[in-house]
């Protein structure tokens, strides 16, 4: 069992500990220093720490071959890479070796904890239980494919990970039609193929979109919907989950049996909504029932969909009135909006300059806890797309 309150820094660089130690104080109660790789495992003998700091600096083929060994052994540990600087070649065979991370350190210092929170979010850099988002509105017209898909596309771009955009409204989904995208694989499909799903099946039937997320939607026939309650539909979410980094879930604007299952088995609930008095009565209603539901509010977060300044309801009045953080605010575009969809595009291929794009990508890496900065995100971004595909 892994010890929630213990990290391992692997390092003969007392200094550059001490300064890591510091960073991370935050996310770890205690840090514990090794200098050989063999004392690292010895310690791990005894207890399985939340992480492992690697200091690649030293001897980078004794590293990648502790991190083999860790990714073998502890699966659900997070290992980090430390380096002074960036060395494309180490940073793909540190993440092939199965490196979480591969940081530069004390360079990029405030790229360490969101990192590492990021890290032990995912699990086994990758390999444990997809992060599953659901995004829900109870009123309908809120714009919840819009944010689903293109937080989706934003997701990937920015952590480079495999990355599932699943449609649940099996009535009349629209995710796929939004990325002009018909989808021959469904939830149904899912369902049926469950015991004997495999990562080759499941990735030779969805959807790969150019942008590299993966998109599971729904058909154009409906006969099917009635097949799913409340138990299959947490059924497709275990057989997903293992699959991918981050899942989200576009949900339609419904209490049902199915939707209250997705909404339970999520990690976080993004509530859609805009600044209008009618919308914000729903949101109050759904707020009240989840606090009953979820009572640290942890979980739910709130995003204001075609927010525009001056506006007579602000976010912060929001806030205010929830009792509760806004989240992200997104601006209101329907120019760029509408180019997107009529192109069958996601925003960051049909308008990347707009406000609009760069809200989305602000809301991702603050669920991510992955900085969007150019020195980080076009290195990691880059290289992680092309081992994990």
């Amino acid at each position: 069992m892994a010890n929630i309150n213990e990290t391992i820094i692997l390092t003969t660089n007392g200094a550059m500990a001490d300064k890591l130690a510091e960073r991370i104080g935050a996310v770890t109660h205690r840090v514990h220093r090794v200098e050989t790789p063999e004392a690292a495992v010895a310690r791990m003998d005894q207890q399985v720490p939340q992480a492992l700091f690697i200091d690649l600096n030293e001897n980078p083929q004794a590293a990648l071959a502790l991190t083999r060994r860790m990714r073998h052994s502890h699966p659900a540990m997070a290992v980090m890479g430390i380096a002074k600087e960036k060395n494309a070649d180490l940073a793909i065979a540190g993440l092939r070796a199965g490196l979480s991370d591969y940081l530069v350190f004390p360079n990029n210092g405030d790229d360490i904890v969101p990192a590492l929170r990021n890290a032990l979010n995912r699990g086994a850099g990758g390999g444990g239980l997809a992060e599953l988002t659901a995004v829900f509105s109870l009123k309908g017209g809120q714009g919840v494919t819009s944010v689903a898909v293109n937080l989706a596309d934003q997701l990937q771009a920015l952590t480079g990970r495999k990355v599932l955009l699943l449609d649940m409204n099996l009535y009349r989904g629209d995710a796929g039609a939004y990325l002009n995208q018909a989808c021959g694989y469904t939830p149904f499909d899912v369902i049926r193929d469950r015991q004997r799903m495999d990562e080759r099946l499941l990735f030779s039937s969805l959807v790969h979109h150019k942008n590299r997320f993966y998109l599971l939607g729904t058909p154009e026939s409906i006969s099917d919907a009635e097949q799913i309650g409340d138990a299959e539909a947490a059924g497709l979410l275990e057989t997903l989950r293992p699959y991918f980094s981050y899942i989200v879930v576009d949900l339609p604007s419904s209490f049902s049996a199915v939707n209250l299952a997705v909404l339970e088995a999520a990690d976080r609930i993004l509530m859609v909504a805009q600044q209008a008095l009618p919308e914000i009565k729903s949101l109050q209603s759904v707020l009240e029932f989840f606090r009953e539901l979820y009572p640290d509010d942890s979980k739910t977060h709130i995003v204001v969909n075609r927010h525009q300044k001056g506006q007579e309801i602000s976010a912060e009045d929001m806030t205010d009135i929830f009792d509760h953080p806004v989240t992200a605010t997104l601006a209101n575009d329907y120019r760029a909006c509408s180019a997107a969809v009529k192109a069958g595009k996601t925003l960051a291929t049909a308008a990347p300059r707009s406000q609009l794009c760069k809200d989305f990508e602000t809301l991702a890496a603050r669920l991510s806890g992955i900085s969007p900065t150019p020195s980080r995100h076009s290195l990691f971004q880059r290289l992680a797309a092309m081992v994990w595909g």
